[in-house]
């Protein structure tokens, strides 16, 4: 079961929420009152004109004048207390109900103190004249202020009270008919003003509850779409960093991959490359070519002219041998210092020749002027190709061994050409000591 200290907060919610319909039921109603009010002010300018007219046949004119100023001053008094409606937030509600409810009293006074004037016994018809209007004024004041509490009486009884009570006590049967019918009549239509209160006060306060509900639903609507707003901002937000940071990852593994000068891929890329390389030449028996290129005298060109065109030749050089690699498992490395690694899969040795001397070619033609050179005027380079197809047991490093020595055989043979070897350095080597021998 739910404990009270549970039970607490939703009770407090639900009286904090009753408290706020009854509050709001309470300002309609003020508001349908005061509009009431102000609609009511031209009949009773008529009836207060009308019984000017009918006063000064019994009344002296300046009693009629007084009359006439006090209930100018009382309709004005009126006027301003419904005027006052419009700034009921800073009035006050319960002030402006007291001076709504003043301001009945003394207007209903004013019409009630006016019967006094007349003298019975009088004219029937002027009885019955006098009695219709202050009638048909006092249920116009229950109709129209009945939604407020005793406010519809505020009018009513001290209009008609005087008239009554003279009515009552006239002695004379006709009138004293017309007190009790009065009587009978206003009970009668204070009853149905009751009922008829209870039920618009419980259907305006099922609306106000209702208006309460949309409201809330609104504000909810509103608050979602505020957080789904939001929501959608930081999903945004969040896409935009883990794009951001997928291109630092993405830019800071090019930078660990790639070599800084010449932008090829650097050492580690290439052992990696070549040991995948390795394994699927040697599953499916297919040859595996490496090309090996070393700038010629390329030490002396850096004394001779600078590092900073030495650089400047590294990258136009990678430019050249990186135009010899044309299909998409090709790879070209930066081996080290002034030396590049073209990584050729399925590729025999006479094609890995070809892309050697090329290169060679392609690097002789920059026409690169080289002073310091002992090979040529221009900068030249020196490359070795190897090609295996892996057997069981040899290892990556054994391809690299053989395009190295392939290389150094372009050295001593005065550089600015290629040497290729077939099969690793082992047979290469026991190939020239047999050629020796013979």
């Amino acid at each position: 079961m739910t404990g009270p200290e549970e039970r607490g907060p939703a009770a407090m919610a639900l009286a904090r929420e009753a408290t706020n319909t009854d509050d709001r039921v309470a300002a309609r109603l003020c508001q349908i009152a005061a509009a009431n009010g102000r609609s009511a002010i031209l009949p009773v300018l008529v009836s207060v004109a009308c019984y000017a007219g009918l006063l000064s046949r019994v009344v002296p004119s300046s009693v009629l004048r007084g009359w006439l100023t006090a209930m100018a001053l009382l309709v004005g008094a009126r006027l301003i207390v419904l005027a006052l409606h419009a700034r009921v937030e800073s009035v006050g509600r319960q002030r402006w109900l007291v001076l709504n409810a003043l301001s009945l009293v003394g207007c209903g006074l004013g019409f009630g103190i006016s019967t006094q004037w007349l003298e019975f016994p009088q004219e029937t018809w002027v009885i019955a004249v006098v009695n219709l209007w202050l009638g048909g004024l006092a249920c116009g004041a229950l109709l129209s202020q009945g939604l407020l509490r005793w406010h519809g009486l505020a009018f009513a009884v001290p209009a008609l009270a005087p008239l009554q009570i003279r009515l009552l006590a006239s002695g004379d049967p006709t009138l004293l008919g017309l007190g009790i019918g009065n009587l009978v009549f206003f009970a009668y239509l204070f009853h149905v003003v009751q009922r008829s209160q209870t039920h618009t006060i419980g259907e305006l306060r099922h609306r106000v509850a209702v208006e309460a509900i949309v409201e809330r639903l609104a504000l909810e609507q509103a608050r979602s779409a505020s957080l789904v707003e939001k929501l959608s901002a930081e999903i945004a937000r969040r896409r935009k960093t883990q794009a951001a940071l997928i291109e630092a990852r993405n830019r800071a593994r090019d930078l660990s991959n790639l070599d800084p000068l010449t932008k090829l891929a650097n050492r580690r890329v290439f052992e990696r490359v070549l040991d995948r390389e390795w394994s699927r030449a040697r599953r499916e028996q297919r040859p595996l070519s490496l090309v090996l290129c070393d700038l010629d005298r390329f030490q002396a060109y850096n004394e001779r002219y600078g590092h900073h065109a030495g650089d400047k030749c590294l990258v136009r050089v990678a430019d050249v041998i990186a135009g010899y690699s044309r299909r998409a498992g090709d790879l070209v490395a930066r081996f080290g210092g002034e030396q590049f690694a073209v990584l050729l899969p399925e590729t025999s040795e006479l094609a890995a020749l070809d892309v050697a001397d090329s290169i060679r070619a392609g690097i002789h033609d920059l026409t690169l002027l080289h002073g310091a050179s002992d090979v040529e005027r221009v900068l030249t380079a020196s490359c070795g190709s190897a090609t295996i197809t892996p057997a069981p047991g040899q290892r990556p490093q054994q391809l690299v061994d053989a395009a190295a020595h392939a290389l150094q055989r372009a050295k001593r043979a005065g550089r600015n050409c290629v040497f290729t070897v077939t099969g690793t350095l082992a047979q290469e080597q026991e190939q020239e000591q047999n050629e020796e021998e013979k």
